[in-house]
């Protein structure tokens, strides 16, 4: 947090204090009552110091309620000009304090303490250069969350090949880009406030998951290391509508705010199924070229062939032809027990429904 004009303070570090007064008694008074409470930043007689003072950056700014040519409503302005925030306690004189208190808060200020009653003085300047810390750090926190907000849209419109699915801090689902739409096969109205991240996933790998890692529940052992502000990746099956489900490669990351506290969780998915696809083609063709290494017969060879194209497309039979001018002849077949597939050899038309 920054102060006005000022460097960056430490929560910790004593308040700096501006001190409006041009008698040295009273001053002196003022200082002793708060002790070491306040470390002080500059003393002001006049509206020039209180200006220059304020642009090198002060917490808390206590003034008297009559120094020659400084009126105390002037003062306040000007701490509302130039410092913002800044909180202000006037001190007034023992006999004026009562009366003078309404019109200086309706002025600006914190508080009015009076002259003959400073043993109040640091528990109010305490009070409110806490207050002002704690709406300083609000503001910087919020600013930060509409940035995040701002980046966090910008990215789900983005990555349209992705699945982007937000969370709240307990790992309700927030919100979800078109990817994850598409992916999931549900909308944000059907998930948004009414299912949490765990309900993406297949059970099963959840509990595996739960059991691993020693947590009581599929959801806190999917957001585990989130929670620690660490990002996790890994492999999953996302259930679809209907039964059906999809590989994913999904990454888990914490959402953090200015203050290092993890207000959310994003699960970034990338579709696996072609990877997958792709894996078993290999698997496919590496048995395959087992069987040529092991010198057997090319009719079993092109029977393998068969059977493990048969095997990526989910047939219940497959054949290897050989095409001639108006024909093909089968030279090798694949069939589940019971699955028609035509004989080595036999002559297959090349027109009609055989085509």
């Amino acid at each position: 947090m920054r102060s006005a004009g000022g460097s960056p303070e430490r929560p910790d570090a004593p308040p700096r204090l501006l001190l409006v007064d041009d008698r040295d008694d009273r001053a002196a008074r003022v200082l002793a009552a708060l002790g070491a409470g306040v470390a002080l930043a500059a003393r002001a007689r006049d509206e020039r110091e209180m200006e220059a003072a304020l642009a090198a950056g002060v917490d808390v700014a206590v003034m008297a309620d009559a120094v020659p040519g400084l009126a105390a409503g002037r003062a306040l302005r000007l701490v509302r000009q130039r410092a913002g925030e800044v909180p202000c306690i006037v001190v007034a004189g023992a006999g004026t304090g009562q009366e003078l208190a309404p019109a200086m808060m309706r002025a600006g200020a914190a508080d009015v303490v009076r002259a003959d009653d400073l043993a109040r003085l640091p528990e109010v300047v305490a009070r409110e250069v806490r207050d002002a810390r704690e709406r300083a750090g609000r503001r910087v926190a919020e600013a930060a969350r509409s940035g995040l907000t701002d980046r966090m849209a910008g990215l789900m419109r983005a990555a349209g090949e992705l699945a982007v699915i937000a969370a709240d801090a307990d790992g309700v689902i927030t919100e979800l880009n078109e990817g994850a739409e598409r992916m999931l096969g549900r909308t944000a109205a059907d998930l948004a406030g009414r299912a949490d991240l765990a309900a993406l996933h297949d059970p099963g790998d959840l509990a595996a998951l739960a059991s691993e890692r020693g947590e009581p529940s599929p959801l806190g052992a999917l957001l585990a290391r989130a929670r620690a502000g660490e990002t996790d990746t890994r492999e999953w099956r996302f259930r679809l509508p209907g039964g059906g489900e999809v590989p994913v490669a999904t990454t888990v990351a914490p959402v953090i705010d200015a203050a290092g506290l993890v207000t959310g969780f994003v699960e970034i998915a990338r579709d696996g199924s072609a990877r997958r696809r792709r894996e078993r083609e290999q698997e496919a063709l590496r048995r395959v070229a087992t069987e040529v290494a092991a010198g057997r017969e090319p009719e079993a060879v092109l029977a393998r062939v068969a059977a493990e194209a048969a095997a990526q497309v989910g047939a219940g039979a497959a054949g290897v032809v050989r095409f001639e001018e108006s024909a093909a002849v089968a030279v090798a077949a694949w069939a589940r027990r019971g699955a028609p597939a035509p004989a080595p050899g036999e002559v297959l038309p090349l027109d009609g429904s055989s085509a």
